[in-house]
């Protein structure tokens, strides 16, 4: 078996990864969801403009904020581009005339000539949208650091004008969570000799409130010979200027985060798989304690932790400080409530966070939301995200983060500050933005079925890893899909404990959806192809091989060994089938190397092999395509195509490599008179109003290379493989009341033991008589187990009888 390297990273490194957030979780206090404001008056231009002055919309140009260090949300890139305009401007086609206004003169000097109104605007606003804070500053005028020196207006927070100047811009931008500024200016308009003012139009995109346009008029005075702007908050926002009701300067820009609930996953019936739910925080006040010894063993039975790991939690705080021990599912609070929510100094307080009502059991499925990391957080060029974001890292929660992640929103309002520092009532509304609730998922597949394949893959993967999956062979919907193990993706979202966290590093590779990641040799399954690829390139039905036990493929020394030592006799191709034989598959693979050594190559790329089966609902990134060996491949690697490879292939050995989800889709196909359909394990995403926004349809992806009649002999060996006494899965299926049709395998590991291997389709179309329509095709492996029949075989059994509802 092979999987990305992603995946196969050491326990010790997947801890590494996710300890900055697996201990703590991300869950949202219910109080914090604060609705935004509204009603309030809307932000002006600072100064009114020249009458007749129109500006442009949409800006010419767009920079995104530079980081200039302490508490920037994200990394912003500089990209200085100020559109001047002199004379009169065009912008998006369109004239702009301008006209000054009386006692005014327009300063039509270019503004590349240095010490003008028009070149000192653009070196302030290259500094302001880049966010060179300090470049900005040299460029205001000593009267205004005159004013912003003033103690009322410093009031101990801010050093002196520098401070003032450089970190309040910074801090107003920060906490309206801007993430890019454009701006257009007109031609400056020399009031006097020492006076002048330049239109502009601001235009922020923020995170939450969206885009927020400012015409304002940026005043400049002649110092000393030297043009400067005279720098006010007002030029970030124009209602900060307000010298009557604000003389000092002590309002505040707010921003009032509007949260929305992530999107849920649900199965075919309705089922919530993944929901942003209530979830419950269980803490402790130490000086409530009445009965020390009762709360700790109460606790530690219910909350996975000992009573040293809870004590040391809470011993040395506060006597009356609530310390959170532990945020749990509403699904374990349930259970536990009753308990512990009568003990003295225990605290229980409700919460928001994602929750996933049936843990690892459609862990496979869901996947789960973690923390944003610092390298996601850089490479997002849509600007939604901020470091408290969580984001999908694998199954649906990934693929499908577009749609489930809510819409930002929040209000952005000028606030009077009290006497105490506490924020007081909104003065005005700069802009606000509705949020919206994340889109919702619906997959295809069937929670009970999903359940019961969970619970009996368990019983053979206890001891080894695997997987099981299972299609709807004439639609592609993925009815059910396990891997294990794997990890419990409500721990992520509301944190592990330690013990939690020991388990889970323990594991083997529980990052790994095997269904789709895991690539292995089928052994026998692959006898499938060969049995098709023989039946097209002039091999009868009727032809007879003879099997004698064992078989020397031309040009090797060393005699292969079937399973049956003793032999199977003479068979025709098809009849091998259900017994298996080695000896008859490669004395077929061998005689089709001979006719064209690209023959079982290409038969098994066109069953689908060796390629990725582009399943919806999945990131495609995480597919392993397999790997079919062929002439090129071998001879690219420095070495011939032998027999023997061919022998190898004919029997799913060797360099052959497929992944679950792939046999599978094979087994959907040839239970679908030859029509391969792309796996859909996401059907739908509707919005939160219920209407339908995306849907997926059923697709077929290509046909199998047989004809009619040699399909319906396919079909007829695999039902013998399960209905005949010769068939190796004979004695576990032949007293289900529903015809199945399989093939076992037994795949060499390269450990002692074999990985074992059964794939199916049901019902089955009987010999004669009317054909039925599958409903089920399957595929399970078991790794390093033993014989197919022995340990993958019952769970497909498992799974049928729960899908047929067969007691």
């Amino acid at each position: 078996m092979r999987w990305r390297r992603k995946c196969a990273m050491s326990s010790a490194n997947q801890e590494q990864e996710k300890q900055h957030q697996a201990n703590e979780g991300f869950i949202t206090p219910v109080e914090s969801r604060a609705a935004p404001k509204s009603g309030l008056p809307l932000d002006s231009p600072t100064e009114a403009l020249p009458p007749g002055f129109v500006l442009p919309y949409p800006p010419a140009s767009s920079t995104k904020i530079a980081s200039t260090g302490g508490g920037m949300r994200r990394s912003r890139l500089l990209i200085a581009a100020t559109s001047i305009v002199l004379g009169a401007l065009v912008i998006s086609g369109t004239y702009f005339a301008f006209r000054a206004p009386p006692g005014a003169s327009s300063t039509l000097s270019n503004c590349t000539t240095p010490n003008t109104p028009c070149q000192v605007t653009f070196a302030y606003l290259v500094a302001y949208t880049g966010g060179k804070y300090s470049d900005l500053y040299a460029l205001t005028s000593n009267a205004s650091h005159e004013r912003f020196d003033n103690p009322l207006i410093l009031n101990h927070h801010y050093k002196d004008s520098e401070d003032y100047i450089t970190n309040r811009t910074k801090s107003i931008l920060d906490g309206a969570e801007i993430y890019s500024i454009s701006d257009t200016f007109d031609n400056a308009i020399q009031t006097s000799d020492t006076t002048a003012s330049v239109p502009a139009r601001i235009v922020m995109q923020s995170a939450r409130v969206g885009a927020i346009v400012q015409d304002i008029s940026i005043p400049l005075v002649k110092e000393n010979g030297n043009w400067l702007v005279d720098w006010s908050p007002g030029l970030i926002f124009s209602k900060l200027d307000d010298p009557a009701g604000d003389p000092n300067y002590t309002r505040k820009v707010l921003l009032t985060v509007q949260s929305e609930r992530r999107g849920t996953i649900y199965d075919k019936q309705g089922d919530a798989l993944a929901e942003d739910e209530t979830v419950y925080q269980i803490g402790i006040i130490r000086g409530q304690i009445t009965n020390e010894a009762n709360l700790l063993t109460t606790l530690s039975a219910g909350l996975d932790l000992t009573a040293d790991q809870i004590k040391s939690k809470y011993v040395n705080q506060p006597a009356d400080a609530f310390v959170p021990i532990r945020t749990i599912t509403p699904m374990l609070y349930q259970k536990i409530s009753s308990s512990i929510s009568s003990l003295p100094g225990v605290q229980i307080r409700q919460m928001v966070g994602r929750v996933y009502p049936y843990g690892k059991a459609t862990a496979t499925i869901t996947g789960y939301v973690a923390l944003i990391t610092a390298d996601q957080l850089a490479a997002d060029t849509s600007h939604y995200y901020d470091q408290s974001d969580v984001v999908g890292d694998a199954g649906i929660e990934s693929w499908g983060e577009q749609y489930l992640r809510p819409t930002k929103g929040g209000t952005l309002d000028i606030v009077n500050v009290n006497a105490d520092g506490t924020d007081g009532q909104p003065v005005y509304s700069i802009a606000s933005q509705p949020g919206a609730p994340g889109q919702d998922i619906h997959t295809t597949i069937s929670l009970t079925e999903q359940l019961a394949t969970d619970k009996s893959l368990a019983v053979y993967t206890a001891a080894h890893p695997g997987s099981a999956v299972a299609l709807d062979p004439t639609t592609g919907d993925v009815q059910a899909m396990d891997s294990s193990p794997i990890y419990d993706p409500n721990d992520f979202s509301l944190g592990f404990t330690s013990n939690e966290l020991a388990r889970f590093n323990a594991l083997d590779h529980p990052y790994l959806n095997r269904t789709i990641q895991g690539a292995y040799p089928i052994g026998s399954v692959f006898k499938l192809v060969t049995l098709s690829a023989a039946l097209g390139s002039g091999v009868k039905p009727t032809d007879i091989f003879t099997c004698h036990g064992s078989y020397q493929v031309p040009g090797e020394s060393a005699v292969r060994i079937d399973d049956a030592p003793q032999g199977h006799g003479s068979l025709t191709v098809p009849e091998a089938l259900a017994p298996s034989c080695d000896v008859i598959f490669w004395q077929v693979a061998v005689l089709l190397n001979g006719k064209d050594p690209n023959i079982l190559p290409n038969a098994a790329k066109a069953f689908g092999y060796g390629s990725k089966t582009g399943i919806i609902g999945l990131p495609g990134g995480d597919e392993d395509p397999g790997f079919v060996p062929s002439p090129a491949s071998v001879q690219q690697q420095g070495q011939p195509w032998t027999a023997g490879n061919a022998a190898d292939l004919g029997i799913g050995q060797g360099d052959f490599q497929a992944t679950p989800l792939q046999v599978a889709a094979v087994s959907a196909a040839l239970g679908n008179g030859g029509k391969r359909m792309q796996p859909i394990l996401v059907s739908s995403v509707t919005s939160a109003s219920g209407s339908t926004t995306v849907q997926f349809q059923p697709k077929q992806v290509g046909t199998l290379p047989l004809s009619a009649d040699n399909l319906t002999i396919v079909q007829t060996a695999m039902v013998a493989t399960t209905d005949t006494p010769a068939g190796t899965s004979y004695d576990r299926f032949h007293s289900f009341p529903i015809l199945v049709a399989g093939k076992t395998g037994t795949a060499e590991s390269g450990q002692p033991l074999p990985h074992a291997l059964f794939t199916s389709y049901a019902p089955a179309s009987p010999l004669s008589g009317h054909p039925v329509a599958p409903q089920i095709a399957t595929a399970v492996i078991v790794e390093h187990s033993g014989p197919g029949d022995t340990f993958a075989a019952p769970v497909t059994l498992a799974m049928l009888h729960t899908f047929f509802s067969i007691p």
